[in-house]
Parts: structure tokens; C-alpha cells; sequence
């Protein structure tokens, strides 16, 4: 058909990790070109130098691929073919072929978008990591059929290569492709009827565990140098940085996405909230509450929101106010004075190893940070917490620094986290 063609190419630039070369397909439709990413890969050898086929197994491959989508789009209406796009044809290929098709990436995209809607979400950590996917893809396309688990196993040796043996990105990317994977396979397989349009590679395959967490506690001299600090910071973001630090610190080393999320405290100034990394690993629905202690009211009160305990629910984005953080911490710390690598886990940190120090007992630290026990999972649903113990330890924690210069602090900052 004139108006609808293809031919095999083979470019430098689609040399992969392992220095094989992706064969790809240069469809063209009504003048339109638009490159068909494969499955067929070619090693050096059965290449010449120019980069043309050479290998006859390797030319019969690809010969039969091209006879395929021939004969697919032979039977699309010549007056039809005038109209089509490439992505028209490229849906007729998909179809006509009777295989269940669907494009990693496009889907993710959804994932990604749906994740970005959840309050207290923040969707970076899997576009991050869809990134990566593509680069070692060489495309922007990706059949989900050919994520086997020997392609996943060779993703993670490329972040291996890229990041390092122990880096975060390894375990951190590897799980985000995997939850997209599984949102795949629960929207388009029926287990039921056994209709499975899409194969489960992770039952051969699974995305290493995270590198245990390096110690982020700062010296409790160190926290009193921030407490000090903060009602001299000028800059009113880095001082707002630093007030989430402190609030955090003093409700138990509670979370950003949960400070985002959490709503007013009742008449009792207790405030009630489910926590987002645990929620749905405890029995519990990881329930938590947590007392106002007086000593951080002002800083919860520079912050004050009209229906949520702090206005950064009710200004940005968690995306925003997550970005934000990052860009004014450092330069707010550096302002304090405090040496060393600080991040907004510190606090929790900081306040677990304080309780501990002060003779706290490591069952009440656990239940103040709102952690999973395995052990104790199912009968954390049984057991109802004695929260008056978890506020006591708070305060005695709490007890170890001075908090006297909060009493400096101005009013509600007026000046809103960028976009």
C-alpha cells in the first residue's frame, strides 16, 4: 500500500546496555514517519560496520515482522488510508493481530496521574523511575508482554551500573515499576474467569529490598541550636522549613504527607489521624493520636490552617510543599548554625533515640512512631492504646529542651509557598 510503509533501521544511538542494537521499524503514513521500537535485537557481529543486517536468521526475523504489518494494514479501505495518522495505524497493528497490547508507559502515565490526586501523595518517586525504565528501554514505548522477568532482572543490573550497589534508587525504582505492573494486571485480568491478558513475571522476579535507612539523628544540641534559631531566621520560606521540622519533632516525629493531611484538633486539642506509610499495614489502620503539647502551639499557630491543622493542605499542592522543603532546608539549616547532613526525617529520628536515651521503653517508642510489628499485628486491633502514655513520653521528651524562645515567634507567615 503507497501510502503506508515500512522499513528496518538500525542507529547508533539505539545501542543498548548490554551493546546489543534494538532493530526498529520506520513506519511512514501520508508522509508521517514514526520509529516502531522491537523485539529484535542485534549483536555487533551480525552487523556491518554501517550498521546494515548482514546475519540471514537475523535479515528472515525481520523480513517476517515486516510481512506481518503488511499484511495487517492490507485491509484497511484505500479511501480510509488518506485519513490515517500514524497512531491510527499503529492501533490497527495492535488490533488486527488478536494479542492483548498495552504500552507500559501510556498506562503509567494513568497510575501516575491517579497517585498525584491522593492527598498527601506524591507521584515523583515513580516518575522517577518510569524515566529510568525508559532509558534503558532506548523508547518511549514499551509492550508490557515483553517485561519478563529477565528483563526486569536486567533493569535492575542497569541501576545497579548507573546508581551503585547500595543506592535507594535501586530498590525505590524497581518497586514503583512493580505497583504500576500490578495496577496493569488488576484492571485488565479476570483471575476469576481465567482470562489473563497479562502474565505476572514477579513470580519469578522480585525487586530488591530497600537498604536499611542510615541513622539520621542530630545531637539534641543540635535541635536546641534550631529551636533557638528560628524566631532570627529572616527568610520567611526557610523559617516556615524549619517550623514544619520543629512540629514534627514535637508530635512524635510525625510525617510531612500526615501534617498535610491532618485536620484541626478537637476541643481537647487532640489531633486524630491515620498514618500514610502504615495505614494499610496495620490492622489499626495505623490510628494515631497525638496531643498538642503547649510548647509547640506557637509554632502550630504561625502555621494555623482554617479547617486543617496547617495552612499547606489549604495554599499547595503536596507536590508543592514537598518541593519546596527540599529547595529551602538545607540553606535554613545552614542558617541555624547545625553542621552535618539534616533532613526532615531527623526529627523522628532525633525524637526516637531522645525517648530512648531518657529511659523510655522501646514498646511505647514503637507505638509512638506508629510502626509495623509483625508480631504484634494482629493484636494491635484488639489492644486499645493508652494514648495518656504515649502524650506522657512525648513530654518528657519534650522536657529535654528548651522551648522558651518559641515565645518570640510572629504571627501566621503571609507569604505563600511558591508554585
Amino acid at each position: 500500500m503507497a501510502n503506508i510503509t515500512f522499513a528496518p533501521i538500525i542507529y547508533r544511538s539505539f545501542k543498548r546496555q548490554d551493546g546489543t542494537y534494538n532493530v526498529r521499524i520506520r513506519m511512514t503514513v501520508n508522509r508521517q514517519s514514526r520509529q516502531i521500537t522491537t523485539t529484535i535485537n542485534a549483536t555487533a557481529e551480525q552487523l556491518t560496520r554501517s550498521l546494515k543486517i548482514r546475519d540471514r536468521e537475523l535479515q528472515r526475523r525481520v523480513d517476517s515482522l515486516l510481512d506481518s504489518m503488511r499484511r495487517k494494514v492490507a485491509d484497511i479501505d484505500p479511501l480510509v488510508v488518506k485519513s490515517l495518522t500514524p497512531d491510527d495505524v499503529i492501533r490497527v497493528l495492535n488490533r488486527a493481530d488478536g494479542e492483548f497490547r498495552l504500552d507500559f508507559f501510556e498506562f503509567a502515565s494513568e497510575v501516575i496521574g491517579q497517585i498525584d490526586k491522593r492527598p498527601g501523595r506524591s507521584a515523583a518517586n515513580y516518575r522517577s523511575a518510569v524515566r529510568a525504565l525508559e532509558e534503558f528501554a532506548c523508547s518511549d514505548k514499551l509492550d508490557i508482554s515483553n517485561m519478563t522477568s529477565s528483563y526486569l532482572r536486567s533493569f535492575e543490573s542497569y541501576l545497579r551500573q548507573k546508581h551503585g550497589d547500595k543506592a535507594r534508587a535501586v530498590s525505590l525504582y524497581t518497586s514503583a515499576i512493580a505497583y504500576i505492573f500490578k495496577q496493569a494486571r488488576l484492571k485488565y485480568n479476570d483471575d476469576e474467569s481465567d482470562d489473563v491478558k497479562i502474565k505476572n513475571p514477579y513470580e519469578y522476579y522480585r525487586p530488591p529490598k530497600q537498604q536499611q535507612t542510615k541513622h539520621r539523628a542530630i545531637t539534641q544540641d543540635s535541635m536546641q541550636m534550631i529551636i533557638n534559631s528560628l524566631p532570627n531566621i529572616s527568610s520567611e520560606m526557610q523559617r516556615r522549613v524549619l517550623t514544619l521540622f520543629l512540629i514534627s519533632f514535637g508530635m512524635m516525629g510525625m510525617n510531612l504527607p500526615d501534617l498535610y493531611e491532618c485536620k484541626k484538633a478537637d476541643d481537647d486539642g487532640v489531633v486524630t489521624y491515620r498514618r500514610c506509610k502504615t495505614r494499610g499495614r496495620r490492622m489499626d489502620e495505623a490510628l494515631m493520636r497525638v496531643k498538642i503539647d503547649g510548647r509547640i502551639r506557637p509554632l502550630i499557630d504561625s502555621l494555623a490552617g482554617k479547617k486543617m491543622l496547617l495552612d499547606i493542605s489549604e495554599r499547595n499542592t503536596f507536590f508543592s510543599v514537598q518541593s519546596q522543603f527540599f529547595k529551602y532546608f538545607d540553606k535554613a539549616i545552614e542558617a541555624t548554625g547545625v553542621e552535618g547532613h539534616v533532613t526532615f526525617y531527623s526529627a523522628r529520628h532525633t525524637w526516637a533515640t531522645m525517648a530512648y536515651r531518657i529511659g523510655i521503653e522501646k514498646g511505647i517508642i514503637n507505638d509512638c512512631l506508629c510502626h509495623v510489628d509483625q508480631a504484634m499485628k494482629v493484636t494491635d486491633i484488639y489492644i486499645d492504646k493508652d494514648w495518656e502514655r504515649l502524650w506522657k513520653a512525648n513530654s518528657r521528651v519534650l522536657d529535654c529542651l528548651d522551648w522558651s524562645p518559641l515565645s518570640e515567634l510572629v504571627g501566621p507567615g503571609s507569604e505563600k509557598i511558591e508554585q
